[in-house]
This record gives structure tokens, C-alpha cells and sequence, in this order.
């Protein structure tokens, strides 16, 4: 079965070639690029700015995609950030200010000058408390005009990569991919091709267990409407009568989608189960009813769900529904999924702590994160 989708795949990616235009063909190439398990730095930016770009040139909307487009900016900023001017126009506003500030401000910003050097405090949130200590004292340092251009340019930095939640970029980045494909084609044919493709993705994945909720949500829209016998017209189409595998092969392929479909299936129905058995060790083995509805309680307790991150929309959706209370906590993503890695980690293969220290301290953002840790954040 996968020896026959993997042929159909190739042979649609090669029709590519002869019926897409020229720049589409390249930004396909770039999203290749970005999306690989082992892709190299600066590809996933290089991708989004090239869908940014294209989608000004097509005239699209770009109001439909804030986080995409906030990401984008932040990338530009964080390449021309200057850590040792940073630096110097903080010491300058610290310096002017700290005559005025009261004790009590005085103290914040110790306070959190100590947390931010103990590495307790995330990155920037220091220099975000200062620009608005300095805007209560007229010094404002987030908006032009500014005498303080290079940190000026970090808090925004700091501002749009906030807004950056992995899981929107890459729903937004999908999202424009294909408005810009729609807008470029011209015939059936190249309409077709990309619906071929995308659905075969879906399925890849699909046996893969890879689906997010977001894919696993396009694949049920689509799953009834997607039958052997539709395919194989499509199929043919595109390929001018020369399919790469047989109307039997496409069946089999077919039919075998029931098993993972029949995981994915008791997979979202875990959600609920998840958070019950959640709530019954919350309240120490108390019966919770069918609606989840906790009992009535004068201090409610908290409890903290580990759950893969395919479970989160799901779980969140039945605490909400339900009035619970929740915080979400994730790692901000800014690469592909490495199949290798997450296999290795399953199979208890930990790699060799030394290569990995080498790797982190190679990176800028390792730089960074010593000179925040060295600085003197107070008088």
C-alpha cells in the first residue's frame, strides 16, 4: 500500500514540471525546503517571506493572515538586532530614569532584574517592564520619534514574536499557499493536480500518524466525496491516461485508510476520557457526572493534564464547555518534525549531551541568552 502511494506521489509531484507556472514551481521547492526534518536555518523564513512577497504581487489580502504576517517582521527585526547597542540604550534610559523612579519602582525592577539574570524570567520581559515604567514618566520608548532606536527595535521584536503561535503560522502559511495557488491557475488540470496532491499528503500522513486536528479536520470534509472511483478519474486526467498504478492498486490503497482512520477516531474520543479521569484524581476518586461538571467546591484545586499535543483542542474544547478553568502550555515550535528524533526518543535513544551543548552554543540565540545572563540590569 505505501509502495503504491509513494509511486502516485511521484509521479504527480514530476507533473508539477509541465503544468505549473515557473515561480510557483520555486515556492513549492522553498516549502520543501522549510518543512524538511533536517531543514537548514533560516529556511522556514525564507519560505514565509516568499509567500508574503508573492501574495503583495498577486494583490491578496494579507489582513487574513496577522500571525504570518507578524512573524515575518519579527524575523527581519531579530537579524538586525545589535545586542551591544541594545544594551548601551537601556544603561542611557535606566541611567536618566532612575532619579525619578519611586522606591517601590525601584524595587520592581530589581526584583526583576534578579529573576531575568537567574534565568526565571523569559527573555525581554525586563526591558517590556521599563519601557512601560518610562512611558509613566514621559520617556516613550516603543513608538518613533526615539532616541533609543536600537532598543526601540527590540520591544517590537519582542511585541511580534508574542504574537507568533506556531500551530496559526503554520494553519495561515498552508492557508495563503493555496489562495496563491487558486489565484495562479488557469485550468481544470492544474486545479486538479493540486487537489491530487494535497489529498495525497492527507493520506501519507494519515498513515503515518501524523495528522494534526487541523489536517485530520480537511481529511473528514473531503473523506465521503473521495472515492475510488473519483480518484481514479482525476488520476487520469492529470497524468493523460498514463496512471502509475492500476484501478485495483487505488482501491486497495483505499480500503486499507479504515484502520488509521479508526485510530484517529478513538483518539478524538480520548479527549473526554482524558479530562474525566483527570477530574476523578482532581477530587481524590469522586464521581464526576456525564457532563463533566466538577462538584461544588469552596477552594477548587489545580492539576496539571501531560498530553500529546493532537489532544489540546479537544481537551480545551470539553473544559470550556464545561467552565473549567485552563492555562495551555506548548514549546514554541520553529522547525518541522523530525520523524528520526521523536522515533529515538520512543526507543529511549538519548543523544550525547556533549554534541548537543555544541550545537546550542553554536547558535546566536545561545549568544544572546549569555549576554542577558551577564548584563547589569540596575544602577
Amino acid at each position: 500500500v505505501q509502495e503504491t502511494l509513494s509511486r502516485l506521489r511521484k509521479v504527480l509531484r514530476a507533473q508539477v514540471k509541465t503544468t505549473y507556472p515557473s515561480w510557483l514551481r520555486q515556492l513549492l521547492k522553498l516549502r520543501e525546503g522549510a518543512y524538511a526534518e533536517e531543514a537548514a536555518d533560516g529556511a522556514f523564513s525564507a519560505y514565509l517571506d516568499e509567500l508574503l512577497r508573492l501574495g503583495n504581487h498577486a494583490h491578496l489580502s494579507l489582513k487574513a493572515y496577522p500571525t504570518l504576517h507578524a512573524y515575518a517582521r519579527a524575523i527581519r527585526l531579530y537579524h538586525s538586532l545589535d545586542l551591544r547597542r541594545i544594551e548601551q540604550d537601556r544603561s542611557q534610559v535606566l541611567h536618566t530614569l532612575w532619579p525619578q523612579l519611586t522606591r517601590a519602582e525601584q524595587a520592581s525592577l530589581r526584583e526583576l532584574a534578579t529573576t531575568t539574570t537567574d534565568g526565571h524570567l523569559p527573555a525581554g520581559r525586563y526591558e517590556q517592564r521599563l519601557a512601560q515604567v518610562a512611558q509613566a514618566h514621559g520617556l516613550a520608548l516603543s513608538e518613533p520619534p526615539s532616541d533609543f532606536q536600537n532598543l526601540r527595535r527590540y520591544l517590537a521584536y519582542l511585541r511580534l514574536s508574542e504574537q507568533s503561535h506556531s500551530a496559526l503560522l503554520t494553519q495561515e502559511a498552508d492557508a495563503l499557499h493555496e489562495a496563491l495557488e487558486q489565484a495562479a491557475f488557469t485550468t481544470d488540470q492544474q486545479r486538479t493536480l493540486a487537489h491530487l496532491l494535497r489529498w495525497t499528503d492527507l493520506i501519507n500522513d494519515l498513515l503515518a500518524v501524523k495528522l494534526t486536528p487541523e489536517q485530520l479536520a480537511a481529511y473528514q470534509r473531503h473523506q465521503h466525496t473521495a472515492t475510488p472511483e473519483v480518484l481514479w478519474q482525476q488520476i487520469i486526467q492529470v497524468t493523460n491516461g498514463q496512471p502509475p498504478i492500476t484501478q485495483e492498486q487505488l482501491t486497495q490503497l483505499m480500503d486499507s485508510l479504515a484502520v488509521p482512520e479508526r485510530f484517529y477516531e478513538l483518539g478524538l474520543a480520548r479527549d473526554e476520557i482524558l479530562v474525566r479521569n483527570t477530574l476523578q484524581k482532581l477530587f481524590h476518586g469522586d464521581a464526576v457526572a456525564s457532563s463533566l461538571e466538577p462538584p461544588a467546591l469552596s477552594v477548587f484545586p489545580s492539576a496539571i493534564l501531560i498530553a500529546g499535543g493532537f489532544h489540546t483542542p479537544g481537551i480545551t474544547q470539553h473544559l470550556k464547555a464545561n467552565h473549567l478553568a485552563y492555562v495551555v502550555i506548548t514549546p514554541k515550535v520553529d522547525r518541522a518534525f523530525s520523524d528520526a528524533t521523536y522515533a529515538g526518543r520512543l526507543q529511549g535513544h538519548v543523544p550525547d549531551p556533549a554534541q548537543v551543548l555544541a550545537k546550542l552554543r553554536a547558535s546566536r540565540r545561545y549568544r544572546q541568552m549569555l549576554w542577558m545572563s551577564r548584563r547589569s540590569l540596575v544602577p
